[in-house]
């Protein structure tokens, strides 16, 4: 259902109207989880509307696997680490590192700024 509800209208449609019929697919399991995700539509971004728009692009990058740019302070000094963004968990968010191999839990409240990649380096 979390599946569904991120897709299309599109998408939904061609897969309820297309590959149903294609490959004989049971319609009533497409329906049902539709039914479930039309009763979920108003929570279905909730963490990202938790979070505030200086961190929006968190569950993005997280989502898309995407290396991106966290500038955070730590010990009172502006940091910077590449990564790969594998879980947020409450008010941390764990980081593995592209350069150094190892993971780096960072606070969200300490995060200054993110910047994700538009091409890999």
């Amino acid at each position: 259902v979390s599946i569904w509800c991120q897709l299309s209208d599109y998408a939904r449609e061609r897969i309820s109207g297309t590959l149903v019929d294609l490959m004989d697919l049971d319609v009533s399991w497409y329906e049902r989880i539709s039914q479930e995700a039309e009763m979920r539509s108003g929570k279905m971004f909730y963490n990202e509307k938790e979070s505030s728009d200086r961190l929006g692009l968190l569950m993005y990058a997280m989502k898309g696997g995407i290396p991106c740019c966290i500038r955070y302070i730590h010990d009172d000094e502006a940091c910077e680490v590449w990564g790969i963004i594998k879980e947020l968990h409450g008010n941390t968010i764990r980081v593995s590192q592209i350069s150094e191999n190892e993971e780096l839990l960072i606070d969200k409240k300490q995060i200054l700024e993110i910047e994700v990649a538009t091409q890999l380096r």
